[in-house]
């Protein structure tokens, strides 16, 4: 930090009693040391503004400026123009503030301000969605939507917030303190189809139906229903609509209480554009949505997807009469369907003999972690929302594999009996049509749950398809010449179904197991603000809690300021019995280390003691990691039953007062490294009855003022992340696109393949140097191949050859080598076909 003139109140030796105001640089007054010990101080006394230790502070960190929005606004983290139209549209209705003109100390705070926040995602690299990830955070925190245009990469999306959804333009809204949102996508893709006029009714149809609506129904360009303007008129109305304040419901409060964090995330699908018009003048309902939730255990990941709306109806019928019944409710289609190998299925509901008018519409799953560690890290949480539902005049047909989940809702009943055909509405003497059933003209709700699994190692993103269709049948009977007085009666029929295909993409890196004893933690200090009383603290009681011993002196004050810090003021010191130290702290009492890593920054404005307490079993039971440089010490200690020990003591590292330093403390079973700025300080190994786990605290000692910035808790080895998704790709000789290997998909159907060529290859662009541990291919065919690990100078660092048949998921050791390109290339003439690539290193 630059040398800043203030004017400051300093102490001086005890010996003057007095306190002098003096313009001092922050470099001589870093040198200004007191040698003498601590003593209290009469905030009163001195007369200042609340703060108890005023005398004693240096400069508060340089701020940036202020962020002034005026009025109403959206915050743009990227400049939308004309190529993203609904942002384009906004921004003439809404000031758009420009995100990249702040700093980004003061972007959590632009964000709390914000209306929405808003990424053109067509022009976002996946570079850019990582550095926005605080950002992202924030307005989870907050409640503050997202606003995503031109959404045509539903993996992009789901870097950003862990669900994609293949659309024009998606609205998130938070469900915090549930992770997880709930996202509306404008511009969905769908399709009508018009069935053949004398298509026959057979019991073999739902099956042929579920399987052309599936895995190959095409999906039609996006709704035209509105223009720019119109559907940002939307976006704006739904905005209104938000309620930031409203509370969560039973569901979100239970899975944001019972779970542990990082264990769960859920999200709602919704498609405003629920009508459509099967004839003029009769308006059909589709409000069925999907529900996704994501369940982690010790083993396991799960994908739960529950259906959500109103349901379906055929509107009100234009006819409906003895001769003509207009187009009625025939039968409802669901599909999901996974897209990657490595997601298997774990059950699904209704799971009932065909043709049954009889269904149970969810699955009782129960999800159990049970580790070695505390209790407190277990869970059990039963999921049983089961419904039995009766289905008159309609049965289910169960066509679910192991690739997908697939059910038919169908008529089966009308005034005249069984229904199996078309024609078996029609009466005996084709002059008359049967009365239909009530869900035939009726609203349905079709119940269903699936559920998947991966296991719990995998932090891949998934693309999966998510599927409704209305299947409406108008059948009518028209009287027809037949010469002169003469005529008869004929039965006519035609079908038309509209198909809403969702493509999304689910972020499994969004949950993990605790592990190693540890759960991952991050504190960014959101939402604060200067207290209206400068001696209560604004610390969030859910989550930190002020320890002061007893026999301390001073004050201790915590307030988290607007800059997303947490400020300790107050001088607080002590000493236990046996003549050490005894500081202030505030313990994150659900936070839970064992072998990983706390790592915070601090600003000091004092030069007495700051550090971290971690492993905490009580108050009287920890480890502290800290330093000071009035006394020249970097120390681990270890307090057993309130008695304290060094491990180890080196003399402090040159660090500044008044800038910003880095804290890092990790435990690798019994070995401990403390770190500052990067480097290693000192370490130590501690066999001796060695604590297990348990929180982690910020602590201080005589600090007159001292600021901690964000805190994470890391586990000891984060599990790798596929580098290559989205990546930019090449192949030699196309003949399908490149990219198709890289888009999540391990299925066969979107591939990517080269023409017939000698020596054929393919490969995968990182963007930057990355550590390899592994790659996966799917779908491989065309002979022996090798697989190339390039670095940034394309030299080749390491290559592995395959001369028999490559199997799905086949996996190939790296040994954690460096490079930046990752290249599959056939030793013969043929074509390449790739499913599938997956490059996994550390995230």
């Amino acid at each position: 930090m630059k040398p800043t003139n203030h004017t400051v109140l300093v102490r001086v030796p005890s010996r003057l009693r007095l306190a002098l105001a003096l313009p001092l640089t922050l470099s001589a007054l870093s040198a200004c040391d007191d040698d003498e010990p601590i003593e209290p101080i009469d905030a009163a006394a001195l007369g200042d503004d609340g703060d108890p230790d005023a005398s004693l502070l240096l400069a508060d960190p340089v701020r940036p400026a202020e962020f002034t929005p005026d009025g109403d606004f959206l915050l743009a983290l990227n400049a939308a123009d004309a190529e993203a139209p609904i942002l384009s549209a906004l921004a003439r209705t809404v000031q758009a503030v420009d995100g990249r003109s702040i700093d980004p100390q003061r972007l959590a705070r632009a964000v709390a301000s914000s209306r929405a926040v808003t990424v053109d995602l067509g022009h976002a690299t996946l570079e850019q969605l990582d550095a926005w990830e605080p950002v992202f955070a924030a307005a989870h925190a907050a409640r503050v939507p997202i606003v995503f245009d031109r959404a045509h990469d539903a993996g992009a999306m789901a870097r950003a917030i862990g669900f994609g959804i293949d659309a024009e333009t998606v609205v998130a809204e938070s469900l915090a303190p549930t992770p997880g949102y709930r996202l509306t996508a404008y511009g969905l893709r769908g399709e009508l189809i018009e069935g053949v006029g004398d298509a026959e009714r057979t019991d073999s149809e739902p099956s042929e139906r579920s399987e052309r609506l599936g895995s190959h129904a095409p999906l039609a360009a996006a709704h035209t229903i509105a223009s720019p303007e119109q559907v940002s008129e939307l976006i704006l109305d739904q905005l209104d609509q938000l309620d930031l304040t409203t509370e969560q419901t039973p569901q979100q409060l239970e899975q944001a209480s019972d779970l542990p964090a990082g264990s769960h995330a859920h999200y709602d699908v919704v498609d405003p554009e629920s009508n459509w018009s099967p004839y003029d003048g009769q308006t059909a309902t589709m409000d069925v949505n999907f529900s996704v939730d994501l369940y982690t255990t010790a083993n396991k990941k799960y994908l739960r997807v529950r259906p959500t709306g109103s349901g379906v109806h055929p509107g009100q019928l234009k006819w409906n009469n003895a001769t003509d019944r207009g187009y009625f409710q025939d039968k409802v289609d669901v599909l999901v369907r996974p897209l990657h190998g490595a997601l298997h299925a774990d059950a699904h509901a209704p799971l009932t003999d065909n043709q049954a008018s009889s269904y149970t519409t969810s699955i009782n799953k129960d999800f159990i972690v049970n580790l070695t560690n505390p209790p407190s890290l277990s869970y059990n949480t039963s999921q049983t929302t089961s419904t039995t539902l009766q289905l008159k005049d309609f049965s289910i047909r169960d066509d679910t594999s192991d690739r997908s989940s697939q059910w038919s809702f169908y008529m089966t009943a009308s005034s005249g009996g069984p229904y199996n055909e078309w024609q078996d509405l029609v009466g005996s003497d084709e002059d008359a049509i049967h009365a239909l059933p009530a869900l035939a003209t009726s609203t349905f709700v079709p119940g269903f749950e699936t559920m998947y699994w991966v296991d719990a190692a995998f932090q891949g993103i998934i693309p999966t398809q998510f599927q409704y269709a209305q299947t409406l049948r108008n059948t009518w009977t028209s009287e027809k010449d037949n010469g002169p007085f003469d005529s008869y009666w004929e039965p006519e029929t035609k079908v038309k179904t509209h198909v809403r295909s969702l493509q999304v993409q689910v972020d499994f890196g969004r949950v993990n197991p605790p592990r190693d004893g540890t759960l991952a933690y991050d504190e960014r200090w959101e939402g604060g603000g200067w207290p209206d009383d400068p001696n209560v603290d604004n610390l969030d009681p859910d989550q930190w809690t002020r320890k002061v011993p007893q026999e301390n002196s001073g004050t201790s004050l915590w307030h988290v300021t607007p800059y997303n810090e947490v400020r300790q003021t107050g001088n607080s010191y002590g000493f236990s019995p046996d003549g050490t130290h005894r500081g202030a702290y505030i313990e994150a009492h659900n936070t839970y280390i064992h072998e990983g890593s706390v790592e915070v920054s601090v600003w000091p404005a004092d030069d007495d003691t700051w550090g971290v307490m971690y492993s905490m079993q009580d108050d009287e039971n920890y480890y502290r990691a800290e330093f000071d440089k009035e006394r020249n010490y970097a120390r681990i200690v270890k307090v057993v039953d309130g008695v304290t020990s060094e491990l180890t003591r080196v003399a402090a590292p040159a660090f500044a007062l008044g800038e910003w330093h880095q804290l890092r403390v990790t435990r690798d079973h019994d070995m401990h490294r403390l770190y500052l700025n990067g480097v290693q300080v000192t370490s130590v190994n501690d066999d001796d009855s060695p604590f297990g786990t348990g929180a982690i605290a910020l602590y201080t000692w005589g600090m007159s003022k001292v600021y901690f910035g964000a805190v994470a808790v890391r586990r000891t080895s984060e599990p790798d992340r596929n580098l290559a998704f989205g990546r930019p790709t090449h192949q030699s000789h196309p003949l399908f696109l490149a990219e198709r290997a890289v888009d999540g998909a391990t299925d066969t159907d979107t591939p990517s393949l080269s023409t017939h060529a000698s020596a054929p290859y393919w490969f995968v662009d990182l963007e930057s140097q990355r550590v390899i541990n592994e790659v996966k291919l799917w779908g491989t065919y065309g002979g022996a191949f090798h697989i190339d690990v390039l670095d940034e100078d394309s030299q080749m660092v390491k290559s592995v050859a395959e001369h028999g048949a490559a199997t799905d998921g086949e996996s190939y050791p790296m040994a954690g080598v460096e490079g930046r390109f990752v290249r599959i290339q056939l030793f013969g003439t043929g074509s390449l076909m790739l499913s599938e690539v997956e490059v996994f290193g550390p995230g």
